[in-house]
């Protein structure tokens, strides 16, 4: 019986082309070339497969870390779950993690809420409600509202009470912690669990015997140290601004926020744009087409999508990044923009895109070939970042030698030098003030 979903391989070792490195703590410094300093700058999960009967992978338990460590110290749950989600999602990608199966992630109660924060497509999601966890009306009606969302609930380290019972109601998995139960009642509690249409998961299986007591006892999936330890993957962080995503959280709670408002208090952030084209670009949308522009992705995400993704960025609580780079971003963008605009044309948002990532290898500690892997971008903006081909890749080699005062190269399109001179200024005071208006808001 297929119980998690349909079998799955194991997503293959992953290597450099992708930028994500499956690595134990040990080797994790050279994997990445960071110092256990630097190291902070990886963005780091661990999963742990879950087995069918037949021991096929049906499914993975997303586990935090931080960068260096094979081990989890949790100060903060409602952080630590917020930084798995952002780290699979978005980081690294949870396709690369889990492939089609399952993702199992731990949720504490104050992040148990109808609008659950996830960046991720809920059907592949399994919120696992702790043990800890009291049951009330009011926790019973958010995990009923989270499956017809399309997300599952598994209770996790099950321990039966009266006042428990009642989750099962609102449960598709149950996990059993058969460490913590003697045989004899181990037994007795899968008769009684087997009383809800529930899949049945033995977790923390240290050894063969156990193993085959749980199967004989008909648990529906195993998990546990004698199947398989958690890995670690990492990958280098996209870099964040708590300024610019504040600003943006706060814009967002404006009904009447427009898309270009939007659009502009996330050009503030390379880090953030970088994070919004991986979410768009996940197969929870299912893109038939590139998109061109920040405001495009936008309309795609969705502002409530938006929204959640800026909770969970916020509450992972990414560095931020260097400003005199951030800067430089935002200058070129809104120079290769001006210099479209000026030769009068067309695809000005991907003059502008193209412009904000040119530095994005910098900020990331990437390469760009790397970077776009994941990004639905225009085969324009991708020739011009990649290759300075085309009008785009033209407008931005111009922009790049204005800046470093290489004037024999400063042309574009026939333009008059005092033309490219305005958009260049123009580009430098638009991001001043940008900058500033942004800067403030967190006073």
């Amino acid at each position: 019986m297929r119980i998690l979903g349909k079998r799955t391989s194991t997503p293959g070792r992953a290597d450099s082309r992708d930028g994500t490195t499956r690595v134990s703590a040990s080797q994790l410094s050279a994997a990445t070339g960071m110092d256990a300093h630097t190291a902070s700058g990886c963005a780091a999960v661990a999963r742990q497969p879950i087995f069918d009967s037949e021991l096929a992978v049906v499914g993975y338990e997303l586990l935090y870390r931080t960068a260096g460590a094979d081990f989890a110290v949790i100060e903060c749950a409602v952080s630590a779950t917020a930084a798995v989600m952002v780290t699979a999602a978005l980081d690294i990608g949870i396709t690369k993690l889990v492939g089609s199966a399952p993702a199992f992630i731990n949720f504490p109660r104050e992040l148990l809420s109808e609008e659950l924060p996830s960046p991720a497509d809920p059907r592949q999601i399994v919120v696992e409600v702790l043990e800890d966890v009291e049951p009330d009306g009011q926790l019973l009606k958010v995990l009923a509202t989270l499956r017809q969302r399309g997300y599952r609930v598994a209770l996790d380290d099950f321990d039966p009470t009266s006042s428990k019972e009642a989750l099962l109601d609102c449960a598709d998995f149950v996990k059993v912690d058969v460490l913590a139960c003697a045989p004899a009642r181990l037994a007795s509690l899968v008769a009684y669990l087997r009383r809800w249409r529930l899949q049945l998961i033995a977790e923390k299986i240290e050894s063969e015997q156990q193993l085959i007591r749980c199967r004989e006892l008909g648990f529906d999936a195993f998990q546990g140290y004698y199947l398989r330890r958690p890995e670690t993957f990492c990958a280098r962080r996209a870099p964040g601004n708590w300024i610019a995503t504040l600003r943006l959280l706060s814009r967002l709670q404006d009904p009447e926020v427009s898309v270009e408002d939007l659009e502009a208090n996330i050009a503030c952030d390379v880090g953030l744009c970088y994070r919004l084209l991986r979410c768009v670009n996940s197969s929870y949308f299912g893109l038939g087409k590139s998109i061109e522009s920040i405001g495009r992705a936008i309309v795609v995400l969705g502002l409530d999508e938006l929204r959640a993704m800026c909770v969970a960025i916020l509450l992972a609580g990414i560095d931020d990044r260097p400003e005199y780079l951030a800067k430089q971003a935002m200058i070129r963008a809104s120079m290769c923009e001006r210099l479209c605009v000026a030769a009068e044309l067309s695809e000005r948002q991907s003059y502008f895109m193209a412009g904000l990532l040119s530095v994005s290898d910098v900020l990331l500690g990437v390469s760009l070939e790397e970077l776009l892997e994941s990004m639905p971008l225009v085969a324009s903006v991708r020739e011009a970042l990649l290759h300075g081909t085309g009008p785009m890749g033209e407008a931005l080699a111009c922009t790049i030698a204005y800046e470093n005062t290489a004037w024999d190269r400063v042309h574009f399109r026939g333009l008059p030098s005092t033309v490219i001179a305005t958009a260049y200024a123009d580009g430098v005071q638009w991001t001043e003030t940008l900058w500033t208006r942004v800067a403030a808001s967190q006073s």
